[in-house]
């Protein structure tokens, strides 16, 4: 492949990724900690811990993200598959 063809897929793919990825980043996160005459503030943050709904809702998204990999990984179900799976493994090796 031509160099120059490498390289216009690298900016194609660099302005995608600055379009689509960094700038809703910065966006928001602008948006979190500037005020209404664009000094820095806490105060929206602080707004997601004292309304009882913002905080069930970052209770639920936190258990949704960090349950199932913790069950998952723990659950006698989830030993009992990889030990059968390696069980089979072992006896077909043996065999052959």
């Amino acid at each position: 492949m031509p160099r120059s063809f490498n390289y216009a897929v690298f900016v194609v793919m660099a302005f995608f990724f600055a379009c689509f990825f960094l700038m809703p980043i910065w966006s928001t996160l602008e948006v979190a900690f500037l005020g209404v005459k664009g000094q820095f503030t806490l105060d929206y943050l602080a707004g997601i811990f004292r309304s009882p709904m913002y905080r069930e809702g970052l209770a639920n998204a936190s258990s949704s993200e960090c349950g199932p990999p913790w069950a998952a990984c723990c659950s006698p179900c989830h030993s009992r598959c990889f030990t059968t799976a390696l069980n089979t493994r072992e006896r077909m090796s043996s065999m052959g």
